[in-house]
């Protein structure tokens, strides 16, 4: 969850629910007072629709015209809440009406048919016509966290879902076009797992981060205060904190 790659334009993500869609307006914001050729995407969850920060940030992206787009995850359970025990709507992707901006519901296990809605909704903010909300349903596999004994739903619907995954059928329907061949998959499938075992086997070997580094890229400019604590961490063993002792 807690990942960021700013040089690729990823701006983070973040634990607050519905956070994400106020950083798309800023960023959108940013993109259009800089006359950039770029598009802002935020994403969120079917139990974050009903937050009012959420409803704020489409409010200013939709009445300013701001090249964002809003894409909702809708996998039909906000932690273990079924979604029409949530919401008043068929469709999460109606609440778009209230901001007079596109909303358009698609399946979100299939690759294709996400791909072009994203397109056309580029295209349009990047056009000047300002932001799109998009819905895609979609489904999680495992529990809302790790212990989530999923009361909430049975065997037969996770295994109905499974059967629909986007990984699954996009790689049939390539096969079937003959753009991909079920060796070549599985090549790449090898690749990609040793990548990650090797990502998985560098951060296991690694050294421990000294305790000075928890202050390191807090700010832009480092306040005394901040530079005084990473001081002492640099100079003491017991991690630097106020006073010497650990709390």
């Amino acid at each position: 969850m807690h990942i960021a790659d700013v040089d690729a334009g990823m701006l983070g993500a973040n634990g607050i629910v519905g956070a994400g869609p106020p950083l798309a307006t800023g960023a959108a914001l940013s993109i259009d007072y800089q006359d950039r050729d770029q598009v802002a995407v935020g994403f969120l969850g079917d139990g974050a629709v009903a937050q009012g920060q959420v409803h704020e940030a489409m409010n200013l992206a939709a009445t300013w015209d701001l090249p964002a787009i809003f894409v909702i995850e809708n996998n039909h359970y906000g932690e273990g809440t079924p979604v029409e025990e949530q919401h008043n709507v068929d469709n999460l992707s109606d609440t778009a009406q209230a901001h007079d901006i596109p909303g358009l519901t698609v399946d979100g296990m299939d690759i294709t048919a996400v791909a072009e809605a994203v397109g056309e909704a580029r295209a349009r903010a990047r056009a000047g016509d300002g932001p799109t909300l998009i819905e895609a349903e979609t489904y999680r596999y495992r529990g809302h966290y790790e212990g989530d004994e999923e009361p909430y739903r049975d065997e037969d619907e996770l295994e109905r879902w499974k059967a629909r995954d986007p990984i699954d059928s996009f790689k049939e329907r390539l096969i079937d076009r003959g753009e991909l061949t079920a060796e070549e998959f599985d090549e790449l499938e090898g690749e990609i797992e040793a990548e990650i075992d090797a990502a998985v086997e560098y951060a296991q070997n690694a050294e421990p981060p000294a305790p000075h580094e928890a202050y390191d890229d807090m700010f832009a400019e480092t306040p005394p205060e901040i530079e005084r604590f990473a001081t002492a961490a640099r100079t003491s063993t017991d991690g630097g904190h106020p006073g010497g002792e650990r709390r």
